[in-house]
């Protein structure tokens, strides 16, 4: 495990993507991502940026879902967080190669997350054996929460 710590830092540190080859699926470990947004800040950079924000971070489903909403800051900040919890439990970000289209949120006929990963994500799952992601989404009035798990089976 300190041969991949060590090559991801490395490779964080030359800001080139990691070599999926150093990840290997016998690490052992347990892949889970945790990640909190303020929906404050979320409101903030949809003021700011606009549609170019939803543009850059959701997929067009995700979008359509997000501007469906009546206060589209909570349910953006609760993707958000979603995604960024599936990058931690990759251990790899969009800095190294994993866009924020490559984790995609979408949901089941009764409401609950669903995880669909391509391009990079995949990539990075596979390399750590993974089969599919499970992510739990949460919001409240001030932040939103999420935790993602790389599952094997």
């Amino acid at each position: 495990m300190v041969h991949q710590a060590e090559a991801r830092v490395g490779a964080i540190m030359r800001s080139q993507k990691p070599d999926p080859s150093d990840m290997r699926a016998d690490d052992g470990g347990e892949h889970i991502g945790f990640d909190l947004v303020e929906v404050a800040r979320m409101r903030e950079m949809l003021v700011r940026w606009g549609s170019r924000l939803l543009v850059r971070v959701l997929t067009p489903a995700e979008r359509a879902y997000v501007e469906g909403k009546r206060d589209p800051a909570p349910h953006l900040a609760g993707m958000v967080a979603a995604k960024e919890a599936c990058f931690k439990a990759l251990g790899l970000g969009p800095a190294q190669g994993v866009g924020w289209h490559d984790i995609a949120i979408g949901h089941s006929p009764m409401g609950a997350p669903l995880v669909t990963v391509s391009g990079g994500a995949r990539q990075a799952m596979a390399a750590l054996g993974g089969r599919n992601m499970a992510v739990s989404i949460s919001h409240e009035r001030s932040v939103a929460g999420a935790i993602a798990v790389l599952l094997r089976v």
